[in-house]
This record gives structure tokens, sequence and C-alpha cells, in this order.
């Protein structure tokens, strides 16, 4: 990964693929043994992603903030009364 400008750029070469894989590992051991870093499992169905939340009080559950999954909490909230 180079930055080129102001954005950075992933780049493969054939031979060392599996350096690309030890710098993807390295970065996921990283962050997940970092104290600070809370990483929860997204609560809406189907989704089996994981996210780092970066929220205010890491309450956070969604693994986005796209119109959808506000839907599913919604429906959820309303079930409840």
């Amino acid at each position: 990964m180079t930055r080129v400008g102001g954005s950075w750029q992933l780049t493969f070469s054939p031979l060392h693929t599996a350096t690309a894989l030890e710098a993807i590992a390295r970065s996921a051991a990283q962050t997940l043994s970092d104290p600070g870093v809370r990483v929860h499992r997204c609560h809406a169905e189907p989704c089996s992603l994981f996210f780092v939340d970066r929220s205010p009080g890491h309450g956070r559950t969604w693994c986005s903030a796209e119109p959808g999954a506000h839907t599913i909490q919604v429906d959820r909230r309303r079930a409840l009364h």
C-alpha cells in the first residue's frame, strides 16, 4: 500500500501474495489486541460482519449507518411496545 497524492493505492505483486496476507493479518492482530478498540458483530439479520465501534459510548450495534439498518432498529423498538 502506497500513498499517491491524497489517497492510498493498493498493489499486489504476484510473487509476494504471502506478504500481502501477512500485512492484513498483522493489521487485524494489532486492531484486535488494542484494549481501546471495541469490535462487535452486526445485529442486523442476516448480516454476519464485524465492525470497529468508534461511537462515543461504544453502543453501536450495526455495521453500517445505511437506512436499512435503521429501519430494522426502528421495527425492533416498535415491537417492544
